[in-house]
């Protein structure tokens, strides 16, 4: 399945991907109430439960998937205030065992909320010490490293990258730093989070930095920063860990790379893709096996679909059926999940 928050409509827009041809069709009662102005979304790992912060309640709500057919439900509880103004970005990570989901803020302290998160049935629960302070100022985006240890937080004002040690036994974020970049419009971990990518909108590049295992602080990859275009969104990895696409606002474009398996270099993969949708491919995301893509233009309301070339990674448009039609200014990440 994938799903879609849209900004101007306050819902949630649903589709069951054919694992065919890639088609997306509209999942019985799509699209889905959420609260005003979803701008991300994010899936628990079970593929259980989905998440969208609110940025103008000031809230996240929280919902179950149907397994058979994809309809989202509101989880009892929900939504939850996250205690900061404009909420934004969000972020899921499992440690030992447990889940937690972290939002990032536009507004306010810029701080991080921090929230448990029940297994059986969705809900809640903030953490102790939630919010968490920020250095950085005017956030957007953040990460969690795939073993559950670092995150990471987009502060575009700050022109910064906050990184935090999430602590095991309880959840609360423990600064490491605060990394200037030139500029900061979204952040993206490698899938093995060995890497993290900077999009830098105001630049027109992406910087690459390591992340040492142990304590997670970040250094700068040789040849960074890689060049792509100006007003860039965000930077997607796609399954295999091996490609990286970068999304541009004032072009409307899509700028493919191949992610060096040696030390997380990017170079240019294969020409620039200028979605037939147009009108700002704000997120670009695929199935779990890479077989397809999907970019969400913001500004006119729809998803454009895309084969994924094996071991290429380069795109081909669907030949028939996009672009698919979304909801009002769909926004943020996209989340697919697939029931088994």
């Amino acid at each position: 399945y994938l799903f879609v928050p849209n900004q101007n409509s306050d819902n949630i827009s649903a589709y069951k991907i054919d694992q065919t041809t890639g088609h997306l069709t509209a999942v019985p009662g799509s699209p889905f109430t959420s609260g005003d102005r979803p701008f991300d979304i994010a899936v628990d790992p079970s593929g259980k439960f989905l998440y969208v912060p609110n940025f103008n309640a000031n809230t996240v709500s929280a919902f179950s998937i149907a397994k058979e057919t994809g309809v989202l439900t509101e989880v009892s509880g929900s939504p939850y205030a996250t205690g900061i103004a404009n909420p934004i970005g969000v972020a899921i990570s499992t440690l030992n065992g447990s889940s937690r989901l972290y939002v990032s803020h536009n507004g306010g302290s810029y701080a991080v909320a921090g929230f448990s998160m029940d297994t059986t049935t969705g809900a809640l629960t903030g953490l102790s010490g939630s919010p968490f302070a920020n250095s950085g100022t005017q956030s957007y985006n953040l990460a969690a490293s795939a073993n559950g240890e670092f995150l990471f937080v987009c502060n575009s004002l700050s022109n910064s990258v906050q990184s935090y040690t999430i602590t095991a036994a309880t959840g609360a974020l423990v600064p490491i730093a605060n990394t200037g970049v030139s500029a900061c419009t979204s952040v993206t971990l490698s899938r093995d989070s060995k890497y993290l990518y900077v999009a830098e909108g105001g630049t027109g590049t992406v910087e690459g930095f390591a992340i040492t295992a142990v304590t997670g602080a970040l250094s700068g990859i040789s040849g960074s920063p890689f060049a792509a275009a100006a007003s860039l969104l965000g930077g997607f990895v796609d399954a295999t860990n091996s490609f990286f696409y970068v999304t541009g606002q004032s072009s409307a474009a899509i700028y493919p790379r191949t992610i060096s398996a040696v030390n997380g270099a990017l170079s240019v993969n294969g020409s620039t893709i200028t979605p037939a949708g147009g009108g700002m491919p704000i997120a670009f995301t695929f199935d779990p096996l890479s077989k397809f893509a999907y970019a969400i233009n913001a500004t006119n309301d729809n998803i454009d679909g895309f084969t994924v070339g094996t071991g290429t990674g380069l795109l081909t448009p669907m030949t028939s059926g996009t672009p698919f039609v979304s909801g009002d200014n769909p926004s943020g990440g996209v989340v697919i999940a697939i029931a088994q």
